[in-house]
């Protein structure tokens, strides 16, 4: 009976890649993902996502049931009616955050106005500073700031 005697090649050098010339002609042709070369616009009336953004099996569930009827309500109400009705009946008896969630669905939520003032609420002052009053300002806000996390900052010497 014969046996194989395992064989080894004698071991290649390897030699070291080099960069590829430009217009070597070694990449032509091909496509590499991630790069910019390889973005172009969408065409017109083509989407960018044509998945769409992807849906939520929670939400999902919720909105199936709550446009189910209720099996043993006479009135064949669904589950969204009654919570609804539900909400509407707290708010009636005096709860504050169910007429509250009952007037945002029905009115719309409220935009919340934010307005920005300087001292006294007027006009913000915006000032022309040179590069030092930049400088020495950046410096105050940074020692604020690190006084309150227990740190100090130590201005690099000039050399």
């Amino acid at each position: 009976m014969r046996t194989k005697v395992p064989t080894t090649a004698p071991a290649k050098a390897k030699e070291p890649k080099k960069p590829p010339i430009a217009n070597s002609g070694k990449n032509s042709g091909k496509k590499r993902p991630g790069r910019v070369e390889n973005l172009k616009p969408f065409k017109p009336g083509q989407s960018g996502n044509p998945s769409g953004r992807p849906r939520n099996p929670i939400s999902d569930a919720a909105r199936r049931l709550a446009s189910q009827r209720v099996m043993k309500d006479k009135e064949k109400r669904t589950w969204a009616e009654i919570m609804v009705l539900g909400v509407a009946e707290q708010a009636a008896k005096g709860n504050v955050q169910a007429f509250a969630v009952l007037a945002d669905r029905i009115e719309g939520k409220v935009a919340s106005k934010m307005e920005l003032g300087g001292p006294s609420g007027g006009a913000i002052p915006i000032t022309q500073m040179t590069p030092e009053e930049n400088e020495k300002r950046i410096l105050e806000l940074s020692a604020k700031w690190a006084a309150k996390r227990g740190m100090k900052i130590v201005p690099l010497s000039e050399g």
